[in-house]
């Protein structure tokens, strides 16, 4: 996989502070409650694979695990 681009996640969030609320949230999910995952996780971290899962359009603000 190439470099992380934080670019391709506004399509999801559109400001750096909402971005980073989203990608938290979603990686304490991942960490904690053992949630599905979207993406590949590769041997990333929760919070690659939650920025991953933004740029891939997976999750965003409005998304709720159930």
């Amino acid at each position: 996989m190439s470099d992380f681009v934080f670019q391709d996640c506004y399509k999801s969030c559109f400001n750096k502070f909402e971005l980073v609320l989203v990608a938290s949230k979603r990686a304490k999910d991942i960490s904690f409650k053992n949630s599905k995952l979207f993406v590949d996780p590769l041997k990333n971290k929760s919070t690659v694979i939650a920025l991953r899962e933004i740029e891939g359009g997976f999750v965003n603000k409005f998304s709720e695990e159930k």
